[in-house]
């Protein structure tokens, strides 16, 4: 949602909020890329133009089925295909510095023989041109022509004395089309001519006399001439669309995954965040998969604006990070930060911490936060969390990240501590990554003694009786259940 909000066009929102998982680490790597090189841009002051463009998907299609676009319409495409233009233009001229993004930008259409004629035809408020065709100015000058004919015709009729003494009100008006007098009721048979309406009160009777009527006739036939003249005009234009639907559509694609891009450069700036190494995280190599965040910070919380306590995160893949300390001391929120960080990864997008960090390629990231209890599937807290462990045990392997907060409360400590042991030992022995946050002092000392566990800690200033947020890795943490409270 946060990415959707700083895109430009209705298509790039959409696009953010269903944004997919890149499906490798090369084409998250691209993304990344990509950001940075729009960020550049921003940064620099030469920030993509999406000025014009607007989601003319609907008119493209309708054009398709051989339908008639109406001007809105064909200027809103005339518009976005200049706009598409301009922004194709702005990325190729710095091809040398925008590598990723030039390769999208390059099979942009221009398609000036769409978007010229369309702008040649309309106006700056959207209305046909004369120059449209011949064929619409001699037609529109004739129906001027035809307009001042009446209307010197009329004004001296109001003057003849066969009418004058039965007008209302001495002015020319138009009932259904045609250019009538105010006559008064009492005299309506006093004129020669054809009744078109009578006003709200009754008392006057608008008349078409008898001497204009072969002129309004005239002029009827000749605004109809000129309707068919921009009814082939705009059935042209619309033809010149659907021609060309194909690669309007597609630049269309193009355009809002440009968007996306821009949108994601400026999430990083405001993220403060970086582009990330990844490494394939069921590889085996000499050199272990890590989760490497260097001053990590939680997206969110950075963009509600609240002072944000950074934070490192190092855990070797496959191994387990038992975090300890004060309740409301930031566990969770380290929980949190890590799995956002590498699902922000795995789309391709920055990621709020320095520069250098680095993070596996994990296939699923699997929470239990939360209390799940539900009255209606006779759940209590402890078990909905056991249905939870029983699935990660199923789904865990190399590939596999899992966040447990609070591992199997909600029943007996003693029992609970055992049960929470016996899972990690599980999921350790299935090779994937842990992180779970912890009271058991149990959880504290196995992960004082195995290689595969380690532990972390958040801090409590005891004198000011106030947590610290920041994570201290290597040393548990006491729980400090009495001083918070």
């Amino acid at each position: 949602a946060k990415l959707a909000e700083r895109c430009h066009t209705t298509r790039g929102m959409q696009l953010a909020k269903e944004l997919p998982l890149c499906g490798s680490i090369a084409q998250a790597q691209t993304r990344q890329r990509e950001v940075s090189e729009a960020r550049a841009l921003q940064d620099g002051g030469e920030a993509l133009p999406f000025g014009g463009i607007t989601d003319v998907r609907a008119f493209v299609e309708r054009s398709e089925k051989a339908g008639v676009l109406v001007p809105d319409e064909l200027t809103e495409i005339g518009k976005t295909l200049t706009a598409g233009q301009r922004l194709r233009r702005h990325i190729l001229s710095r091809s040398a510095r925008l590598p990723t993004l030039t390769q999208h930008a390059e099979p942009i259409a221009e398609l000036p023989e769409v978007a010229g004629p369309i702008s040649d035809s309309f106006d700056d408020h959207g209305a046909l041109r004369d120059s449209a065709s011949p064929a619409l100015r001699e037609l529109r000058q004739r129906v001027q022509g035809l307009l001042s004919d009446l209307s010197r015709r009329t004004d001296s009729l109001l003057c003849e004395g066969h009418i004058e003494p039965y007008l209302q009100d001495r002015f020319v008006t138009q009932r259904e089309e045609r250019y009538v007098v105010p006559v008064r009721a009492d005299a309506r048979t006093k004129i020669r001519g054809i009744v078109h309406g009578v006003s709200a009160s009754g008392a006057t009777v608008f008349v078409e006399p008898e001497e204009i009527i072969e002129l309004n006739n005239r002029l009827k036939l000749a605004q109809l001439e000129v309707a068919e003249e921009e009814r082939r005009i705009l059935a042209e234009l619309s033809r010149l669309v659907e021609e060309s639907s194909p690669r309007i559509l597609r630049n269309l694609e193009i355009l809002a995954y440009l968007d996306l891009m821009d949108g994601a450069a400026k999430l990083a700036s405001d993220l403060r965040a970086s582009p990330v190494e990844l490494v394939d995280a069921s590889a085996q190599t000499e050199t272990p998969a890590q989760i490497d965040l260097r001053n990590g910070r939680h997206p969110l919380m950075v963009l509600s604006g609240v002072q944000v306590v950074a934070n490192d995160v190092l855990l070797d893949a496959g191994a387990a990070l038992v975090i300890s300390g004060p309740n409301a001391g930031g566990k969770t929120v380290a929980l949190k930060l890590t799995g956002l960080c590498v699902l922000l990864s795995r789309a391709g997008l920055h990621v709020p911490a320095q520069e250098g960090s680095r993070l596996p390629w994990f296939d699923r990231v699997l929470t239990d936060v939360g209390d799940d209890q539900s009255l209606e599937k006779n759940l209590s807290t402890f078990s909905a969390h056991v249905l939870n462990l029983c699935e990660f045990l199923n789904r865990a392997d190399r590939s596999t990240l899992i966040l447990l907060d609070e591992i199997a409360v909600g029943t007996d400590p003693e029992q609970g501590a055992a049960l929470a042991q016996a899972v990690l030992e599980g999921l350790a022995a299935r090779g994937a990554t842990v992180l779970v946050t912890t009271h058991y002092d149990r959880l504290k000392a196995m992960a004082a003694e195995s290689t595969k566990f380690k532990n972390a800690s958040v801090g409590f200033d005891l004198k000011a009786l106030k947590p610290t947020y920041k994570l201290h890795l290597g040393i548990p943490g006491p729980s400090s259940a009495l001083p918070v409270a």
